[in-house]
């Protein structure tokens, strides 16, 4: 299932064509920004439209799937090295929205492997002049935590993580149970109710459909 340059060229265009509101969606959200700090710090909210995806998607889409532990996150907002090399500086800065997120790999489901360390970015967070940038329905992981992630070729993350409770188990929207590619359009399908299960369960589950993808 390795992407060919064709698909990988398609996705950073889509990645970025995805990235060009963004700003945009920024500078709304400062009009509704809340002041948490009368002296320096604000919000502001990221409004980014979500195209509901089933796992069947994810996993035919997102170009790696891992659990493991989050050991550290950058301090303050940076620009992914993709936007970087694909954009000028002054295009580049526009989307300083990102912190680089530290994993310790505990399972590695797809394109890579158990104990390996891996980095990848997470929307949303604090800027050095002291604005917090938050994307509203999008999952924040904190160092510590142990998380389910599905990452894209340009190495971002799907906005929701599945973290695992003191039972060992997780709760799974009901899109991500069904195993059928919907090709974005999900209004076909019967979406069962959230799922709370093992966590070996679901991801048994992804391992399964993956390697039914990959025949």
């Amino acid at each position: 299932m390795k992407a060919n340059k064709k698909s990988l060229f398609l996705l950073l265009t889509a990645f970025l064509l995805c990235l060009l509101p963004l700003s945009a969606c920024s500078e709304a959200g400062a009009q509704k920004s809340s002041e948490t700090d009368s002296s320096s710090q604000r919000t502001v909210y990221m409004e980014i439209p979500i195209k509901p995806l089933t796992l069947g998607d994810l996993v035919q889409n997102y170009y790696a799937i891992s659990y493991g532990k989050i050991l550290e996150k950058s301090e303050f907002v940076e620009t992914p090295d993709t936007i970087l090399r694909l954009l000028p500086p002054e295009d580049a800065e526009k989307h300083k929205r990102y912190q680089k997120v530290t994993m310790q790999v505990e399972r590695g489901i797809q394109y890579c492997e158990d104990g390996e360390t891996i980095t990848y970015w997470e929307i949303g967070g604090l800027s050095q002049d002291g604005t917090y940038y938050q994307p509203e329905g999008f999952d924040k992981s904190q160092p510590g935590e142990s998380v389910l992630v599905f990452r894209n070729q340009v190495g971002s993350t799907f906005p929701i993580q599945l973290q695992v409770d003191g039972s060992g188990n997780v709760t799974v929207p009901g899109i991500l149970l069904i195993e059928e590619a919907s090709g974005g359009d999900t209004s076909h399908l019967h979406i069962p109710p959230d799922k709370t299960m093992p966590l070996e369960e679901y991801l048994e589950k992804i391992e399964t459909l993956v390697e039914k993808y990959a025949q």
